[in-house]
């Protein structure tokens, strides 16, 4: 069981706290970014994993680099530096709008990357570090929990907001337009909205089409009709 009294230590809480953090941003904005690219870009699952491949390649990029600086300036400048480049790097993922393009996820991407990289390994060596060998299996298990706790709250409640933004702003342009259970659905979820949104323009584009088929074949009977009266009328005449 975990000691409560090592919250009260700093090289403990700080660490936890610094790791519970990163993966709540990273998390969650990698939640975004997914989201974006599949239902805004229109990229597959696998196109969506593949464009999000720099953010780990930047994640080996900052490993490698707190390596080296970590031993030199000390775990709290390493750390320090990272959650500020990991800041710039959600910061820039909120200046995305629905006209941008995939390079506009690139340097956020690669700064979040790097950040995690930068920051993750010594942060997570201090948590470990303030156990003693006894305790190694419940520092394990405390350091996962961080992560998933920070993950699961990142994705949790970034993507409540999402969902509530998302919700809210869709009521004013669809106006009425649609029937009340095609707007439910739309509202559940943004990817349903753009299903929805598919669904009702396939119908839009085959109904003109239904309806010209349906005058044209009205208008056989008629046309027909009128060729047999020319023929009756020459024939009497």
């Amino acid at each position: 069981m975990l000691d409560v009294r090592k919250f009260k230590e700093r090289p403990f809480s700080g660490s936890m706290l610094a790791v519970l953090f990163f993966f709540f941003g990273a998390f969650g904005s990698i939640y975004y970014a997914t989201q974006f690219l599949q239902f805004i870009l229109g990229y597959n699952a696998l196109d969506t994993g593949v464009r999000l491949l720099p953010l780990a390649g930047a994640v080996f990029v900052g490993a490698a680099v707190t390596g080296r600086l970590a031993p030199k300036l000390g775990v709290k400048p390493v750390v320090g530096t990272g959650m500020v480049v990991g800041t710039a790097g959600v910061f820039l993922l909120t200046r995305i709008e629905s006209g941008s393009t995939y390079t506009d996820f690139l340097t956020p991407l690669l700064l979040l990357g790097f950040a995690i990289g930068l920051s993750l390994s010594p942060a997570t060596d201090t948590f470990m570090g303030s156990f003693p060998e006894s305790e190694l299996g419940v520092g394990g298990g405390a350091n996962d929990t961080t992560l998933e706790l920070g993950a699961s709250l990142g994705i949790a409640i970034l993507g409540s907001l999402l969902a509530t933004s998302y919700k809210d702003k869709l009521t004013d342009p669809l106006g009425g337009h649609l029937p009340p259970a095609a707007t439910d659905t739309a509202k559940d979820s943004v990817g349903g909205g753009l299903i929805m949104a598919a669904g009702t323009l396939r119908v839009l584009a085959v109904l003109p089409g239904r309806r010209a088929t349906g005058k044209h074949r009205q208008e056989e009977p008629a046309a027909l009709e009128a060729d047999r009266g020319e023929e009756y009328a020459d024939s009497v005449g």
